[in-house]
């Protein structure tokens, strides 16, 4: 039987704040409707809540700010509007924070900077718009931070260089622009740097190539000019790279051939010249090899012909 409507969440709502004790609420993957009731506000002992999957739509309710024992809330896939409540933002323990897949808009909260305990900030799938928050680098505990599929624009802040523990960046579909700051170079631990589907218009950074831990790399179609950096060939780690669809020019760096973890390699519709360096031939895991759409000359080297 379909569970929906406000009624229904009133009275289990009832039942936590006359219990009082209420640690964990999860109520994902339902059939509810209609607001967030603005009384959960009221669970103050709720550290862990989750609306996932339901149909839930309005505003997320500005009395969540009440809720200072909360560590982890998840709202996503629902229909939620509106803004991102800086009350949420003011919660001292949050830890996890995932509002992505619904109709959010507006701009992420200034004093996000607060969230100083802070490793999961999921906001994917909105409309958020404006710039990206340089306040943002002051949550240094972050580990996971998507930003993608939204609205945003303006340059990637300089301060994204304070988070020197994240691992896992996504800001692809936006319309961020400017130079891909040299600091993402800082970053030893990220796992996956996705940066595609924007309109960069500058140069990969060579600083990208001290990101040792790095396993992905994605910047498909970012405007991006200039050469690819030898540098990169120090990701030794990295099993995919994606410099498709861009404006690179120049030759495909041999260092390259040093990336044996490699299993796919896509630099198609891009204006690199020159032979391809056989080094590309000891790249013994790959699998997928796309050069097409350039201007490469010269024989196939035979190495090649043996991945």
């Amino acid at each position: 039987m379909r569970v929906g409507g406000r009624r229904s969440i009133l009275i289990g709502l009832g039942l936590v704040m006359v219990l009082g004790i209420a640690v964990y609420l999860r109520l994902c993957n339902n059939g509810f409707t209609g607001s967030i009731p603005s009384e959960l506000g009221n669970c103050s002992h709720i550290e862990y809540l989750e609306l996932s999957q339901n149909s839930f739509t309005g505003d997320i309710p500005e009395s969540f700010g009440n809720l200072l024992n909360l560590r982890f809330i998840n709202l996503y896939s629902n229909f939620m509007k509106g803004s991102i409540p800086e009350s949420l933002f003011r919660i001292p323990h949050l830890d996890t924070v995932w509002l992505d897949v619904n109709e959010l808009n507006g701009s992420i909260p200034l004093n996000v900077a607060n969230m100083s305990e802070i490793s999961s900030l999921w906001l994917y799938g909105n409309q958020l718009s404006s710039t990206i928050p340089s306040s943002i680098g002051n949550c240094t505990k972050l580990v996971e931070l998507y930003l993608n599929d939204n609205q945003f624009v303006g340059n990637l802040p300089e301060s994204l260089n304070n988070l020197e523990g994240l691992m896992y960046l996504d800001v692809s579909n936006n319309s961020l622009e400017g130079t891909i700051q040299l600091g993402l170079g800082s970053f030893k631990q990220m796992d996956t740097l996705v940066l595609s589907f924007n309109c960069f218009s500058s140069g990969i950074p060579p600083g990208l190539g001290n990101c040792s831990s790095l396993t992905q790399l994605a910047a498909v179609r970012c405007r991006l000019t200039g050469p690819i950096p030898p540098s990169l060939g120090q990701l030794t780690q990295l099993t995919l790279l994606y410099l498709c669809e861009n404006r690179l020019s120049g030759r495909i760096p041999p260092e390259l051939g040093n990336l044996k973890s490699l299993n796919d390699l896509q630099l198609y519709d891009n204006q690199l010249e020159g032979e391809i360096s056989s080094e590309l031939g000891l790249l013994s895991e790959l699998q997928n090899l796309f050069l097409f759409t350039n201007r490469l000359d010269g024989e196939i080297p035979i190495s090649i012909w043996k991945i």
